[in-house]
C-alpha cells in the first residue's frame, strides 16, 4: 500500500485570516496522483459555489467520497500535540 497525506485547509474561517487544517492519510495501490488532486479541487470548488449552507466537514467528506470512489481508503490524522506560535 502507498500512502499520501492530503491537507484540507479552510481559509479565513473566522474573518480574521485564521485557517483550519485537517490532515487525511490516504492509502491505495499507488500514491494519489496530481490529476486526482486537481479533480477533487475542482469538485470542491463547484460544491462550494452551488451549495449555500456548507461547512468544512461537508467539503472534506466530498473530497473523501471522491477518493473512495477511486479505490482509496483514508484516515483523518489527529495530532497528539499542537504547538502554536
Amino acid at each position: 500500500m502507498q500512502k499520501t497525506i492530503i491537507n484540507f485547509t479552510d481559509l479565513d474561517v473566522d474573518g480574521c485570516n485564521s485557517n483550519a487544517n485537517v490532515l487525511i492519510e490516504v492509502f491505495g495501490k499507488q500514491k494519489v496522483p496530481k490529476e486526482i488532486i486537481m479533480t477533487i479541487q475542482k469538485e470542491i470548488d463547484l460544491f462550494i459555489k452551488n451549495t449555500s449552507n456548507w461547512d468544512a466537514d461537508d467539503v472534506i467528506n466530498k473530497g473523501c467520497t471522491i477518493l473512495e470512489s477511486m479505490g482509496y481508503s483514508y484516515n483523518v490524522i489527529s495530532p497528539d500535540y499542537n504547538i502554536e506560535f
